[in-house]
């Protein structure tokens, strides 16, 4: 295989021959199945399988002949240059030969155990850093494919997770040399991967105020402040606010670097052929692509503001009873907090435990932290129904998804004192609440549009079918209906039948006999 060949998908999605750019992807899906081939290199893959994948929505013929298109240029494309065969296919499966470069399988390559050189250690997480330019496949997005999508979300979580603990684990080695300049570099790419993440700006605060710099030490702070504030609508954590303190008086002592950070390695799990044979047979979501945890939740997102005063501590102390209040609302309807200081509240439910009627409580939930506004607290409440990435972790259940980010930005376009809900909320809840869509605004954070809708009041509707008229169809499941509808006309025949449907609360199963 040609090593001249580079995929790089890490910052967005770029082919390289012998240094030079290749043109000619022309369209979403065929760079999207070039990725996926990719990344899943050295499988076979059931065209079946990639059909419904990524053209869930066709007919099969027409996925299968979509497919075909799509391969047949990917192979002029790839092929004809490197004079090399990149795709092996038969007439049922389709795989990417292994060995050439694909910088996100380079990134999650086992980092070798050092054998007493630290040196060769530390170089090889800075090659492994020096690779990762940004999220995974960034800018690329298909909403119509939602088995694909959730796996570009696993493939980011899963990278972007390695990536800040590679940068924790250096800056620490660095920090720990007193080479606070080298450190300082490492920790300042940790803010800008997350730029909400409090304990890397505590970090840059420190690094710069021990290299002589409490200037700039301060002005990260301020930076801290105003993102934290422009982004989750708080105020810095307690201990943020003591560091800068330390830092004005002069008193800032040295601080011993966090214990060493664990790296997430990537999981393989081994399978036979037969048993790959199978799950490509079945659907995508019943594929475990990778050993996490996948659930859908809906995350609430409350921010309390007091605009008539400045100071952080006074600000505190008055939004403090009300927001411990807001919060015994939310554990009232379920919700699960992760979030609570600053002003800020960030709940979910459906988790830890998943409940279908997770979408509805989160909306009462806002409903009734509204009606707690006051003349001198406002509440801004937004809500956001999607997949999230678990490791089991409960104080963390999705440290760095789309999922929570999304609901935390959607508050940007509320008055104080509503409720905005998103699309995929509204297609949970219509029927059950009074609505008003506000119409289509672009997310510049998520380069996308979506329709948002602000929540009225509960609607009379109680039990699910008084509002299936006002829900939305059924989407996809057309083998389980046509199936579900052969076994009931087999029965008004005479046979008898037992179908048991089983799935985790709130997937659909009680929606499909309405199809």
């Amino acid at each position: 295989m040609p090593k001249d060949l580079k995929i790089l998908l890490l910052g967005g999605f770029n082919v390289q021959f012998d240094g030079k750019t290749i043109d000619g992807f022309s369209y979403k899906k065929m760079r999207a199945l070039l990725a996926y081939l990719a990344v899943e290199q050295g499988k076979d893959h059931s065209r079946e399988f990639l059909s419904e994948l990524f053209w869930t929505d066709n007919l099969p013929e027409t996925a299968r002949d979509n497919l075909r298109r799509a391969l047949s240029k990917l192979r002029n494309i790839l092929e004809a240059p490197t004079g090399q065969t990149i795709f092996s296919s038969t007439r049922h499966t389709i795989r990417f030969m292994p060995g050439i470069y694909v910088d996100a399988i380079k990134f999650t390559e086992l980092i070798p155990t050092p054998q007493n050189n630290c040196d060769t250690d530390l170089y090889n997480k800075q090659q492994l850093i020096a690779l990762y330019q940004g999220e995974f496949l960034k800018g690329l997005s298909l909403p119509d494919c939602p088995d694909f999508e959730d796996w570009v979300q696993v493939q980011r979580e899963s990278l972007h997770l390695r990536a800040l603990a590679l940068l924790e684990q250096v800056s620490n080695y660095y920090e720990a040399l007193g080479d606070y300049s080298t450190a300082l570099n490492y920790v300042l790419r940790r803010t800008v991967f997350e730029p909400w993440d409090e304990d890397a700006h505590r970090m840059a605060m420190s690094l710069y105020s021990l290299s002589g710099q409490n200037r700039a030490a301060m002005k990260q702070y301020e930076i801290c402040c105003r993102v934290l504030k422009n982004e989750l609508g708080v105020l810095p954590d307690k201990k943020t606010q003591q560091l800068a303190e330390q830092i004005r008086n002069g008193v800032l002592r040295h601080r011993s670097p966090d214990i060493p950070v664990e790296i997430p390695q990537p999981r393989t799990i081994p399978i036979s052929n037969e048993e790959r044979r199978r799950t490509d047979r079945r659907s995508p979501k019943q594929q475990n692509i990778i050993a996490k945890e996948r659930r859908q939740v809906s995350v609430l997102y409350c921010e309390l503001i007091i605009s008539a005063i400045g100071d952080p501590d006074e600000a505190m102390e008055l939004l403090g009873p009300s927001q411990a209040y807001c919060a015994e609302i939310i554990q009232q309807f379920s919700g699960h907090i992760v979030q609570t200081h600053g002003g800020g509240l960030l709940a979910y439910f459906g988790y830890p435990k998943a409940n279908e009627h997770a979408a509805h409580r989160a909306v009462r939930a806002a409903l009734a932290i509204t009606r707690e506004a006051t003349l001198n607290i406002d509440i801004r409440t937004s809500i956001h129904t999607g997949l999230i990435i678990t490791e089991g972790y409960s104080s963390i259940p999705d440290i760095t998804g789309r999922t929570s980010k999304l609901a935390i930005q959607l508050r940007r376009l509320v008055r104080y004192n509503k409720v905005i809900i998103s699309k995929d909320t509204y297609d949970m809840v219509a029927g059950y609440f009074d609505c008003l869509s506000l119409g289509v605004q672009y997310l510049p954070d998520f380069g996308q549009n979506l329709e948002i809708f602000k929540v009225m009041q509960e609607s009379s509707a109680r039990p699910r079918f008084e509002a299936v008229t006002q829900l939305t169809p059924l989407v996809g499941r057309k083998a389980e209906v046509a199936k579900l509808m052969r076994l009931w006309e087999e029965a008004v025949q005479g046979e008898h039948n037992v179908v048991l449907v089983q799935g985790e609360a709130g997937i659909g199963k009680s929606r499909r006999y309405t199809a």
